[in-house]
Formats: C-alpha cells, sequence, structure tokens
C-alpha cells in the first residue's frame, strides 16, 4: 500500500510542476520545454525504458536472480551509451527539431537520466523496498519543486528548467544508492542468453512505446511549424496533463493488479490468472470511466482553479476532445494489455500502438488542419480504433471473459453522475463548486456500484469485516 500510496502522490506531484512551469515558462517556452522533454522521453523510451518492463517481470529478491540483475546492469550502461551516442549524431547532423543547441543537449541528457532512474526505482518494486522507492520518489518530487519551478521562475529558460529536472532525479537516486546495491549481482554473471530472453520480451514494448510517442511528438512538431510554439505549448500542456492524470490513476492500479495476475499465472495455472484479469478489467474499468466522466464534468473549475491564465479556453477544448481517446488508452494500457504480458506475447502492443500512431499522421495530414482541438480529436480517435484492435487480438491469444453484469453496473453508474452532476456546471467555476460536484459524482457512482454490487463489492467487504 506504500507504494501504491507514493506512486500517487508521484503522479500528483507530477502534475503540480507541470502546471507551475507552464505559468512561470508562458506558452512559447513550455512549448520549446514539452517539445525537448518529449524528445527526451522519446530516447528513454526507445532504448531505456524496456528495461523497466523486463525488471518487473524478471527480477526477484531470490538468489537466483543474480544473474538477471547483473544483465540488467550490463544492458542498462549500454542504453544510456546507445542514448547519448544517437542524441551527439543527430545533433551534429542538425536535427535538433527547431531547439537551441543546449535545450538538444538537454534532452538528450533528459533521456539518460529519466530512465536510469525508472529502472532503478523499479529495481526496488520487485524486491518490495517500500521505504527507498518511497524516499527515492518523494525526494524527487521535493527537488523538483525547487530546481524545476525555481528554474523556471527565475531565469524563464526552458533548457535550465529541463537541466533542474535531470538534477533532481539524480539527487534523489544517489540519496537511496545503498538500498539499490544487489551485492550478489556481479557484472561477471551477465549471460547473452539471458539478455536474449530480455529483448525476446521487451523488444515488442520498446516498439510499441516508441510508436506511441511519435503520435504526441508529431502533433506537437506540427503545430510549432505551421503556428509557433505557442500553439504547440497549448496543446501539450491539456495532452501532458491528461495523460499523466488517466495515466498516474491507470498505474497506480496497474502495479499492483498486473503483479496478482502473474503471481496466479505462476503459482495456479493459467485459469486462476484468467480469473484475476477478469477481475482487473471490471476493477480498472470501474476506476478509469469516472475519472475520465468526471475530468470533463469538472472542466470550467479545473480550468479556472490550476491552469494558467495564458491556456484558458484553448485547454479545455482540447483536454475535450481528447477524453474519449484517453480513456480508450488507459483501457488498453491498463487491461488489455496485461493479458499480452500475462501469456508473454508481446508483439500486439507494437500493432495496437501502429494503428493509432498511423491513423492520427495519415488523418492529420489529409485534413489539413492546424486547429489544435481537431488534432486532439483525431488523436483520440486513433486510440479508440487501437483498443478495438488490441481487444480483437487479446481474444484471440488469451482470452479474459468479463462479466456483462458488470460491464452494464459500470455504464449505468457513470451515465448516473453525469445526469447528476451535469446540471451542476451552470455553477460558478471555482473551488467550492469543484468541491459540491465530486461530492455528488462519488456519493452517486458508489451508490450505484454498491447497489449493483459490481464484481461481488459487497461480498468482498463482509469478507473484510469478518476477518477483523
Amino acid at each position: 500500500m506504500l507504494m501504491i500510496a507514493t506512486f500517487t502522490l508521484n503522479a500528483g506531484f507530477n502534475l503540480l510542476v507541470g502546471l507551475l512551469t507552464a505559468k512561470f515558462l508562458g506558452p512559447s517556452d513550455f512549448g520549446r520545454y514539452a517539445l525537448a522533454q518529449s524528445i527526451g522521453v522519446f530516447l528513454n523510451t526507445l532504448f531505456i525504458d524496456w528495461l523497466r518492463h523486463v525488471a518487473t517481470r524478471f527480477y526477484t529478491e531470490n538468489a537466483g536472480s543474480a544473474g538477471v540483475r547483473a544483465t540488467l546492469d550490463v544492458m542498462l550502461g549500454l542504453s544510456a551509451f546507445a542514448v547519448a551516442a544517437v542524441s551527439g549524431a543527430a545533433i551534429l547532423l542538425g536535427l535538433d527539431f527547431g531547439l537551441s543547441i543546449p535545450l538538444a543537449l538537454v534532452a538528450a541528457l533528459v533521456g539518460i537520466v529519466n530512465g536510469v532512474f525508472d529502472v532503478q526505482t523499479a529495481l526496488l518494486r520487485a524486491r518490495f523496498r517500500d521505504r527507498p522507492y518511497a524516499t527515492a520518489i518523494i525526494l524527487k518530487n521535493l527537488f523538483s519543486i525547487i530546481l524545476v519551478v525555481g528554474g523556471a521562475a527565475v531565469f524563464h529558460n526552458p533548457a535550465i528548467t529541463l537541466a533542474g529536472l535531470c538534477l533532481s532525479m539524480a539527487a534523489a537516486l544517489l540519496s537511496v544508492h545503498r538500498a539499490l546495491i544487489d551485492r550478489d549481482a556481479r557484472l561477471a554473471l551477465a549471460t547473452r542468453a539471458q539478455a536474449r530472453i530480455f529483448l525476446g520480451y521487451g523488444a515488442p514494448i520498446v516498439a510499441g512505446a516508441v510508436i506511441w510517442q511519435l503520435m504526441p511528438l508529431f502533433n506537437r512538431t506540427l503545430l510549432a511549424d505551421r503556428l509557433g510554439f505557442d500553439a504547440s505549448g497549448q496543446y501539450s500542456l491539456a495532452y501532458d496533463l491528461g495523460i499523466r492524470i488517466v495515466a498516474a490513476v491507470g498505474s497506480a492500479l496497474d502495479i499492483l493488479l498486473l503483479q496478482l495476475a502473474i503471481r496466479a499465472d505462476h503459482d495456479e495455472g493459467r485459469e486462476a490468472a484468467r480469473a484475476q484479469l477478469s477481475l482487473n478489467t471490471v476493477i480498472v474499468l470501474a476506476v478509469m470511466a469516472p475519472v475520465c466522466v468526471g475530468l470533463w464534468l469538472v472542466m470550467p473549475s479545473f480550468e479556472a482553479l490550476f491552469v494558467p491564465q495564458a491556456f484558458h479556453g484553448s485547454f479545455s477544448r482540447i483536454l475535450t476532445a481528447l477524453l474519449p481517446g484517453l480513456f480508450a488508452f488507459s483501457i488498453l494500457s491498463f487491461c488489455v494489455f496485461q493479458t499480452f504480458f500475462v501469456a508473454r506475447r508481446t508483439w500486439p502492443v507494437t500493432v495496437s500502438s501502429l494503428a493509432a500512431t498511423l491513423i492520427n499522421i495519415l488523418v492529420v495530414r489529409a485534413s489539413g488542419t492546424t486547429d489544435p482541438a481537431a488534432i486532439a480529436a483525431i488523436q483520440a480517435g486513433g486510440f479508440i480504433v487501437s483498443l478495438g484492435i488490441g481487444i480483437a487480438l487479446s481474444y484471440a491469444i488469451f482470452p479474459v471473459n468479463v462479466r456483462a453484469k458488470d460491464i452494464a453496473v459500470v455504464t449505468l453508474a457513470t451515465g448516473l453522475v453525469i445526469l447528476c452532476v451535469y446540471p451542476l456546471r451552470t455553477l460558478e467555476p471555482g473551488l467550492v463548486t469543484l468541491l459540491v460536484q465530486a461530492a455528488t459524482g462519488v456519493i452517486v457512482y458508489a451508490a450505484a456500484l454498491w447497489t449493483g454490487n459490481v464484481a461481488g463489492l459487497r461480498g468482498w467487504l463482509a469478507s473484510r469485516r469478518s476477518r477483523h
């Protein structure tokens, strides 16, 4: 529970840092900052992030995992070197996406430091080192407030702001370096055979993740080229906050639910894994539906309270257009993809992401639109098509049956929330309105789920009470 709470706290801090950074940099410089950061994330995704998935799936506290850790360490070093080499070559060839040389260099550094940080914290999670993990995350966020937000507020320079992000992650890892050491994992234990296993599992995930990153990178770059960095910044804030909200909530669930499915598969067999995956799907659906619908319902107050004035108006238009796609993305990422991970058949991740990205690029090109909200709507359509493809492939590879009754209850409960909360949007946007909307939505939704006994909720709570 400490791990989940820390993950949730981290998501909240990321949102706060993003909003404050946008406020102090302004739309134009925030557009440059966001584009450089997305390039860094893309490089991390291409070369390093797959090792985070490998660590989650293969690394344990068992003595036999020393070879796994040694191979991971070697491959992490090689991957970081690859980011540096590719970035240096791209800059020398003049491929800088319109960024200044200092900002392009810092973008590469973000790719390396962010990748190392994510892999190292994944190793802590895999070994159930909850306290060091929480320490690293909390310190990273505290340093970010000082270095990232402080850098934006004092210097108003996107390169210095991104450098602060790198320093915050590096300092957080240094603070827990002892917990990261696995004394049994000597580098001599690293093997090519183990590396091949990792590559076979991780390569499709890498390909899928890289392709996902191409979509917002294409949209940001197109807007910056056609309309300038101001328009790119408007799109970037809405997309970044939207994807962070759904990813934060979904990942907080996924960090536990996926491990439960893997454990069921290992200890009890495939049928137990199917049952767990079915329950996981209902849980994620029951959480993500009200999150996405609720965000739309409270949008006027959310924008008034948390979004910098320079982004008002465009923020709500762009995020509203994105929300159906973000919901589809969350179900795909935290329900459908779980079936592929448990089955160790990860190639559908690549297929699903490729479909969404191709739809985004081709339709945007064909339409000729440069309206950020229209581009967001096209991107949402790509996500929805990708979800349909992912569901079809999951039923072909590792079918999981979800009770129609549970889906109907979640759908009805969400509809009741809309009926009860939508009229409150006419109130003056602000904190009181936001709290009234949130309280009304939570009460209505919880009552509907309880009445419908979704996923055996009443029986589960009764069994918990009887134990205590």
